[in-house]
């Protein structure tokens, strides 16, 4: 079902804090991808000691909702932030 992007943010955001309760939105910026906008979100947080950062795009449209995430260790984003960013362009 089409999902508001705002909504669908805060559903995304509230399913991660519910694994990691010290999540926060650390960048956001709406895209375009294959001509469709989507929001990329990128949250770090902690699970079991374990410090994470996801990197995802978040679409709605009359088709449903998606999102595609990627992640890695917090200290490892930049070394994988190219290959995240080229995983996550492939949305169609």
């Amino acid at each position: 079902m089409e999902i508001a992007i705002k909504n669908l943010k805060r559903i995304a955001f509230k399913n991660a804090k519910s694994a990691s309760p010290d999540i926060n939105i650390v960048k956001e910026e709406y895209r375009i991808v294959n001509g469709k906008k989507v929001l990329m979100m990128q949250m770090r947080g902690t699970i079991e000691g374990m410090k994470f950062l996801y990197f995802g795009y978040y679409y709605s449209g009359p088709g449903g909702a998606i999102q595609l995430l990627s992640y890695t260790a917090d200290n490892l984003f930049e070394d994988y932030n190219a290959d995240m960013e080229l995983f996550l362009n492939g949305l169609v």
